[in-house]
């Protein structure tokens, strides 16, 4: 099993670091490369997450969790267990939506076995996010959309996944989630976060509770991952938010494939 202690843990780089790892001015060209196309797919981003800020001031950087009502629980598990079967796959997109930047079929192979994502259906999970819309908006400090609504069942006992490179991934490893500015996550778990069914930590901090329907909002830069249970299967929603300058239809954009990310460009949330 995957326990906290195995983690492989994100080495601390220093600007004196970074530089004594340039090997050569081919090196040096190719990462600066790398950091100006980067700057270009999320110029939208920060460009709009500088313009919300201004507005309406820095978001919140505190993690925040709280509990959902036994009632929702029980709402949002039935419409899981009635919902389609859903697979991770690289040619399963939600047009105007990123996806992971490597597909890696072997990866995809991996993750799939241990976890069943769920069919997000328009319209099934409305009453959830109307509910939780003044609790985004009291952290967010700021009107927001829901850019992704993904949903999943995850295996007790599963070890930690390696890509084609022999680079760890998925939700279990330590790990940044790489969004561009602007963009929040918020994880719901419909069982208690314990040693049974698995817990949670971000960054210093291990979230766990007897009581079901604990969720936990926090910053996509956030060092977090997944503790995986040792005997029961885990339900997790995961929900994507973007701030916005303006109230929009929170609820037009969150039907999602498993590895839907945020959208191509910021200006998407208002059309």
């Amino acid at each position: 099993m995957a326990s906290e202690e195995q983690q492989i843990e994100l080495p601390k780089s220093s600007y004196l670091n970074k530089i004594r790892n340039i090997s050569s001015f081919k090196d040096f060209s190719e990462k600066l490369k790398g950091k100006i196309e980067i700057w270009r797919r999320n110029a939208s981003f920060i460009i709009h997450d500088w313009m919300i800020s201004m507005v309406y001031g820095k978001h919140k950087k505190n993690v925040f969790g709280f509990h959902i009502d036994q009632e929702d629980i029980d709402q949002l598990k039935n419409i899981l267990d009635t919902s389609k079967k859903d697979k991770l796959s690289p040619d399963h997109q939600v047009k105007g939506k990123r996806g992971p930047p490597k597909p890696d079929k072997n990866l995809y192979e991996q993750m799939n076995k241990t976890t069943t994502y769920f069919e997000i259906e328009k319209g099934k999970y409305d009453f959830f996010l109307k509910k939780l819309k003044p609790i985004f908006k009291d952290y967010l400090k700021s009107p927001f959309t829901v850019v992704n609504l993904n949903a999943r069942v995850t295996k007790p006992n599963i070890e930690l996944i390696q890509d084609s490179e022999g680079e760890y991934r998925g939700p279990d490893r330590v790990h940044r989630d790489g969004y561009p500015p602007g963009h929040f996550k918020c994880m719901v778990y419909l069982k208690p976060l314990n040693d049974a069914c698995g817990k949670v930590k971000i960054e210093e901090e291990v979230f766990d509770s007897e009581k079901p329907g604990f969720a936990v909002l926090f910053y996509t830069e956030a060092l977090h991952h997944s503790i995986p249970g040792t005997s029961e299967a885990r339900y997790a929603i995961e929900i994507t938010l973007q701030r916005t300058l303006y109230e929009v239809d929170i609820l037009k954009h969150y039907p999602s494939t498993p590895d839907s990310k945020y959208f191509y460009n910021a200006y998407q949330a208002y059309f």
